[in-house]
């Protein structure tokens, strides 16, 4: 008998993530709007958990994928993860539940090029990554009083096949003294890390989502660049690059840390497949 999945908050990665459960699950999935009909194995749920919705869902999912953001910790309302777990699955007759919740490698914060593990210290500065550490704590807590198997993938920042063309590459870059080691992870094999996950029946566990490969933005870009055959990017000081580059951003490059995904690739057959130069090689081909 096929389990029941809910994926709370069906958007880019829950959209990528559904063509590969449907053979294996019974698939659910709530929308602030309903998007596509219905079919088999694929039932959309409206709900809008930004208005802390008094509907209940039915207590009938084996797995639930969290994928929602939190909300600004200044909102008068209880964490949007506090309201959906305490709302949905308290004094509730039902099946027990995996339930895996979407976090970000930004809660580390800076730690000045070094290996970071799930172990490591977290040193979130912007506000969006101190909400995911909340949330965080939120659900161990929960977990506990309702006995969830809890997993937590800590996602590095997201990249697509749409990155890749020559208009989307930035046209500056940092100098080399001040660049900073990023972390990507390509959404198809995103989307493959949340299947091997599923199946996963270890509880209570952690793990970074990267491709494990150690490059510094700048040196990325110009890479890119190369393959892409176009001119690189212009590094610029530090004092001209902070000019010209949106505030949110430059908060993203403080942020320098090699992200470990070993964890991942020794408890599960997960592993990054994405190969940037076979794929722009073959669309250049």
């Amino acid at each position: 008998m096929k389990k029941n999945i809910l994926i709370v908050g069906c958007g880019n990665l829950g959209n990528h993530l559904l063509p590969k459960l449907f053979n294996k699950f019974n698939v659910f999935a709530t929308n602030r709007k309903i998007k596509y009909k219905s079919k088999v194995g694929f039932t959309n749920i409206e709900l809008d958990l930004s208005l802390y919705p008094k509907k209940k869902l039915p207590s009938i999912f084996n797995i639930i994928l969290y994928t929602v953001p939190p909300v600004s910790v200044n909102h008068p309302r209880k964490p949007l993860l506090e309201f959906f777990l305490t709302q949905n699955l308290c004094n509730v007759n039902r099946n027990p539940i995996h339930f895996i919740y979407i976090s970000t490698t930004g809660i580390y914060g800076n730690h000045h090029g070094k290996k970071v593990s799930e172990a490591s210290q977290l040193l979130a500065s912007e506000e969006r990554s101190k909400l995911r550490i909340m949330d965080e704590e939120i659900l161990r807590k929960y977990s506990r009083v309702l006995s969830l198997q809890t997993t937590i993938l800590r996602v590095s920042g997201i990249t697509s096949n749409r990155r890749f063309k020559k208009d989307s590459i930035p046209t500056i870059i940092p100098a080399k003294a001040d660049d900073v080691i990023i972390n990507r992870i390509h959404l198809d094999d995103l989307v493959n890390s949340v299947i091997y996950t599923l199946f996963n029946k270890k509880n209570n566990r952690a793990y970074n989502i990267s491709d494990g490969k150690k490059i510094k933005y700048g040196d990325y870009y110009e890479h890119v660049a190369r393959l892409l055959k176009i001119r690189p990017p212009e590094r610029l000081s530090n004092d001209e690059y902070r000019a010209k580059v949106n505030i949110n951003f430059l908060t993203f490059l403080t942020q320098s840390k090699f992200v470990d995904n070993s964890r991942l690739l020794n408890e599960t057959n997960w592993r990054p497949n994405f190969d940037l130069e076979n794929y722009l090689n073959n669309e250049s081909a």
